[in-house]
């Protein structure tokens, strides 16, 4: 986390796909960054990440987990954070994708019950060695009222 944060700012076009979507009642988001593996096409990645996404939406103990599930493909287009535009931001090529993951409980242990599996599925498209994962957590500081 330390390198992510203490590196350049990144600026990525993403293109998200709602896997699946419920209220949002926990306060742990979990943000993967992918990268794919050298030896995996593009198309290939982006259809095995497809297939992770649909066994993960019909597996009811991950369900009961998690609220919701997106997955963004990280856009190639440097036109849009031309180096003219001043921000000092890199476009974001270090990571294909960047799967969003919120959950619904208000414990991280559950979901860590998940993982190993999801990482040895990942493992036939994603290149370890250049993904990461954080976890953020939502606070609110203020709730709006009903009365506006």
């Amino acid at each position: 986390m330390n390198t992510f944060l203490s590196g350049p700012p990144i600026a990525a076009e993403l293109e998200e796909r709602v896997v699946f979507s419920g209220p949002a009642v926990g306060q742990f988001y979990i943000f993967d960054f992918l990268k794919r593996r050298a030896d995996v096409s593009e198309e290939g990645f982006f259809a095995a990440l497809d297939r992770e996404a649909a066994h993960l939406a019909e597996l009811k103990p991950f369900r009961n987990v998690v609220c919701k599930l997106i997955h963004n493909r990280v856009s190639k287009n440097d036109a849009v954070y031309a180096g003219s535009g001043g921000t000092g931001a890199s476009t974001g090529r270090d990571f294909d994708a960047v799967v969003e993951t919120v959950l619904g409980v208000s414990s991280l242990e559950e979901i860590g019950r998940f993982y190993p599996a999801m990482r040895d599925r990942q493992s036939r498209f994603v290149a370890p060695a250049g993904s990461f994962s954080f976890i953020a957590t939502r606070h609110v500081l203020i709730a709006e009222s009903a009365s506006g």
